[in-house]
């Protein structure tokens, strides 16, 4: 199987472009399966400027949507991570049970928490159970950052430009406005790893409109201080560094 993730990324990429389309091809020749994941269904690549002919060679195979982890898939790629890793084939099922219901806000939190167990007790020799999970993740689980919505990241960007986050949501143009919810959507972007559709909906936009501000806020970043220092102010009231 040949698996190759965020497609859409390589707008800039032409010779990748290129070279993936060729491997798809051999490999489909060759009998081959492929999995290719991306933010947007393959007839919409054309618009982040990917090849026309890369994106035609997609849209022939079959399209679905991926959901967030549930509890479920989470234990079982818990499961099978310690299975096929020795300093963690003490940890019992009931602990990977125990981090895949707690740590809920990515299957990376959940496997972090897994690395933990497996750090803190991994040479002594005896079983992890269910009280010595809780017990050894009890501060894992208390200092973990509050998952920030994008409201959050919405007031975040306001209070670090000084404007208002209705300024940000209304029709207004000034460019002092539209900077800051060019800086928005870059945090809400990166940071949050929030699809352009659920950014335009928070700022009452299109998703078109919404990738022509990410690009925008990507030159911003390249030549504007005053810019880099806004978008830090928004990572840092959202706890990231």
């Amino acid at each position: 199987v040949v698996l190759i993730d965020d497609v859409h990324l390589l707008a800039s990429a032409v010779r990748t472009q290129t070279e993936i389309l060729n491997l798809v091809n051999s490999s489909l020749a060759a009998g081959r399966r492929l999995v290719i994941a991306g933010e947007v269904a393959p007839h919409k690549l054309v618009e982040r400027g990917v090849n026309e002919r890369l994106a035609d060679r997609l849209s022939g195979g079959l399209c679905v949507a991926m959901a967030q982890a549930g509890e479920r898939l989470r234990f079982d790629v818990l499961r099978k991570r310690r299975d096929i890793t020795p300093g963690q084939r003490a940890i019992s099922d009931e602990a990977l049970a125990y981090i895949a219901r707690k740590f809920s806000q990515s299957m990376r939190e959940a496997i972090g928490a897994l690395n933990h167990l497996a750090l803190a007790h991994g040479e002594q020799g005896v079983e992890v159970g269910l009280d010595l999970a809780a017990e050894t993740l009890q501060l894992h689980l208390a200092d973990r950052r509050k998952s920030a919505t994008l409201e959050d990241c919405l007031a975040a960007a306001a209070d670090a430009f000084g404007v208002e986050v209705a300024d940000l949501k209304g029709r207004g143009q000034r460019q002092s406005i539209v900077r800051v919810r060019h800086a928005f959507v870059y945090v809400a972007r990166e940071v949050l790893r929030e699809s352009f559709p659920r950014i335009a909906a928070v700022l009452g936009r299109d998703h078109s409109t919404v990738m022509n501000g990410y690009q925008r806020a990507l030159a911003l970043l390249a030549r504007d201080q005053r810019f880099r220092d806004g978008v830090a102010a928004i990572k840092a009231a959202l706890g990231v560094i």
